[in-house]
């Protein structure tokens, strides 16, 4: 809580807008024992992802850029449970927003933006990270190219190993991401 004594005209109403944006954002933020289970809640870039709810505990990730994931489970005082990679990690409340109701799209373990289904940076190319639907099928296709993956619609390091191999054989760039170029040649 602020106090604020003799504003001029134009403070006042920066203070009011500070105030009120800060408010907003609150209303987005998910409460303490809030279910988030089948939620997609957004996590800000700069954000940690550990295994536990204490600051203390195991870090999985730190994520760079503003991601959308599925909620795992309850939020606690401090954190919320979110599904990363098929595993269920725990980003802090105060950086997670509620973003709308997950759209599971029939995959265990995938993320929301929207209602696609999916976690993903970019649309227009699958990497590690992403989750959901069309992970599925990129794995079933390298499947089907010779490689053992277990189609569970993560981009974990299995199929970017899948996915450099394949770039290798094809004599594309080989960087694991699949790009416009090995998802069209791959037929994703």
């Amino acid at each position: 809580m602020f106090v604020v004594t003799r504003l001029s005209g134009g403070a006042l109403v920066a203070a009011l807008s500070i105030l009120a944006t800060d408010a907003a954002l609150a209303q987005k933020r998910p409460d303490a024992a809030y279910n988030a289970k089948d939620i997609a809640l957004e996590v800000s870039a700069g954000s940690q992802l550990r295994r536990g709810e204490r600051l203390l505990d195991p870090l999985v990730a730190t994520i760079w850029t503003k991601m959308t994931f599925k909620g795992a489970g309850p939020c606690s005082a401090d954190a919320c449970p979110l599904n990363f990679n098929g595993e269920t990690v725990y980003a802090r409340r105060s950086r997670v927003t509620l973003v709308g109701v997950a759209d599971t799209g029939g995959s265990s373990g995938s993320g929301s933006t929207g209602s696609t289904g999916t976690t993903q940076t970019d649309p227009a190319k699958l990497q590690r990270g992403d989750q959901g639907e069309r992970v599925r099928k990129l794995q079933e296709a390298l499947n089907k190219g010779g490689a053992t993956l277990v189609v569970d619609g993560n981009y974990g390091r299995g199929t970017v190993a899948a996915v450099e191999d394949y770039q290798r054989k094809n004599k594309l760039k080989v960087d694991g991401i699949a790009g416009r170029e090995t998802l069209k040649l791959i037929g994703v």
